[in-house]
């Protein structure tokens, strides 16, 4: 008897924060999401679950913060000293008196702060729900015809004749969803980060007016460093996005 049975996470809202959001680049209002770990047994949840952490999610832009669970139910001084002390760097990039290493903090900051929303957003958004799916009928389809080929191979000729269109038909079906599935799985990483997180980077990056090649060199250190929302980004996607932003902000 197969008995499925583990763990699985459930958020819950626990209330709201004042953090200061890197994409807005000032003080915002952020709900708080719990994350709570359940035990389950063929997929159906019991009990109250543990507490895991919290997730800080900005009220503006959307952007996500992972915190450690129940950090905002008591006063936090370290918090609190962060806050003013990022406000104390903003305004020094705002008078143009930054020196290199901060300015190269805050050019990473915008992609290294929507990496955790990027990761946690392709584990359990829609797309990576359709990349199942499609997996699962490739799967299946893939069993269906096998299975008709060997039929094929021990059937009689008169037999063939008449299996053989469903064969051809379900072998071309199945190369062709084959196709789809490894290029919506190879795709859906840089789709989703062009589409989604890079508009809120560029329009977080704007205020710092940076150059062609300050651009290049940060998307270079963070591709080195293996940052997961900066694979196949490059530096026409960003300059494009970074337009885009400019643009809205005029009309606004």
């Amino acid at each position: 008897m197969l008995i499925v049975c583990g763990t699985k996470l459930r958020h819950r809202d626990s209330g709201s924060a004042k953090l200061f959001c890197p994409i807005c680049r000032e003080v915002k209002a952020f709900r708080v999401s719990r994350a709570f770990e359940h035990r389950h047994l063929y997929l159906l949840t019991y009990g109250t679950g543990t507490p895991v952490s919290d997730t800080a999610i900005c009220d503006t832009c959307g952007c996500e913060f992972p915190q450690r669970a129940g950090r905002f139910e008591t006063y936090d001084e370290n918090l609190v000293t962060a806050i003013f002390e990022r406000q104390a760097l903003e305004s020094k990039a705002r008078t143009g008196m930054l020196t290199a290493e901060e300015r190269k903090f805050l050019l990473q900051e915008p992609f290294l702060t929507m990496d955790y929303s990027h990761r946690r957003r392709l584990q359990t958004g829609t797309q990576t729900s359709i990349a199942s799916v499609l997996i699962v009928v490739t799967s299946v389809l893939g069993i269906v015809c096998a299975s008709q080929w060997f039929m094929l191979a021990g059937a009689t000729p008169r037999e063939r004749a008449s299996i053989m269109p469903w064969v051809i038909g379900c072998s071309t079906a199945l190369l062709m969803l084959l196709l789809t599935t490894a290029w919506f799985v190879l795709t859906n990483h840089r789709r989703r980060s062009v589409r989604h997180e890079l508009p809120h980077i560029a329009s977080s990056l704007l205020a710092l007016k940076p150059t062609v090649a300050e651009l290049e060199v940060t998307l270079s250190a963070l591709q080195a460093e293996n940052v997961h929302i900066v694979r196949g980004m490059s530096l026409q996607h960003l300059r494009g996005a970074m337009e885009q932003a400019a643009t809205r902000t005029s009309r606004a």
